[in-house]
């Protein structure tokens, strides 16, 4: 059921999790997505050359406590950090940011900066940043490490503001599909059993689908 309402919108984005996917309590990649643990705010795909626009999740099953999922808006939270610190954003919007997923099947690496501008107009147009997919840094020289890891610090300081927080408990039944480019998002720890079934959409299918709407132009 949760296939057939997201493909009654676009097209499902294929990846190394297929295109359907389930996480529970048993690991079935080495993703953190596969426990009960607390899981900090991030965005997805930071390892993939073209990360998914959207990301679709709906609780199936749990018959316990926690798991409040909760989302922080990426473009409010950049633009306080420019606002305060003009040079810790210059820094986040052009330090490349190494990113792995590695298990028996896949070779995923990928580098950006943590926010993407655009060049010409300056306006935001993505976040990647995933503190559990980092890489070796290599790409800086190590006298600029401590300025990028204060910039990073401050950022982050930001993002777990909880007044930058919005909180909701995905109680089986419940659909939330968000923008995987703008949000930032995580999980508290929970008990019980829990299942999650979810999948991506590509930034350019949803953007088409968005013009063909008369939403953007």
């Amino acid at each position: 059921m949760t296939e057939m309402a997201v493909r009654r919108l676009f097209p499902i984005m294929k990846t190394l999790y297929g295109e359907m996917f389930t996480f529970a309590d048993v690991y079935l990649h080495d993703d953190i997505t596969y426990s009960n643990d607390y899981i900090g705010p991030h965005t997805d795909n930071t390892y993939f050359c073209d990360a998914a626009g959207l990301q679709a999740l709906h609780c199936v099953v749990h018959d316990g406590t926690g798991g409040e999922n909760f989302f922080i808006d990426g473009f409010h939270v950049a633009e306080v950090l420019r606002r305060r610190n003009p040079k810790a954003f210059d820094i986040l919007s052009s330090v490349h940011v190494p990113a792995y997923f590695f298990d028996k099947n896949e070779r995923h690496r990928y580098s950006a900066p943590t926010i993407r501008v655009d060049p010409v107009t300056k306006e935001i147009i993505q976040f990647r940043l995933n503190l559990y997919d980092r890489s070796v840094f290599n790409t800086i020289p190590q006298n600029e490490m401590h300025d990028f890891y204060a910039s990073m610090r401050e950022f982050l300081a930001i993002i777990h503001d909880p007044e930058n927080w919005w909180q909701l408990k995905l109680n089986p039944g419940t659909v939330v599909i968000f923008d995987n480019w703008r949000l930032f998002h995580g999980r508290c720890a929970y008990t019980g059993k829990r299942a999650m079934t979810g999948c991506f959409v590509q930034r350019t299918d949803f953007l088409s689908k968005a013009r063909l709407e008369g939403i953007i132009e």
